[in-house]
């Protein structure tokens, strides 16, 4: 419950400014929680794109393909 309650509250904040890269980070990682892996990947890309230096993205994407038993599609 404690993901949905910050999927949600990361979603709002997605929808509220698109261009916050810290709000796609955290749909990334409640998603994975939530094991809704190829929405975890999205919310990472879209992390990945807005802050192409920062790391936090990419690790998040890697780590949502592992959790779904694919970690080399994360490289």
């Amino acid at each position: 419950k404690r993901f949905d309650e910050a999927a949600d509250e990361a979603e709002t904040a997605t929808r509220l400014d698109p261009t916050r890269h810290d709000a796609w980070i955290n749909l990334s990682t409640a998603r994975k929680e939530q094991e809704r892996h190829e929405e975890a990947i999205a919310a990472a890309t879209r992390a990945i794109e807005l802050a192409p230096r920062d790391v936090d993205g990419c690790l998040c994407r890697i780590l949502a393909h592992g959790a779904r038993r694919d970690p080399a599609a994360a490289l």
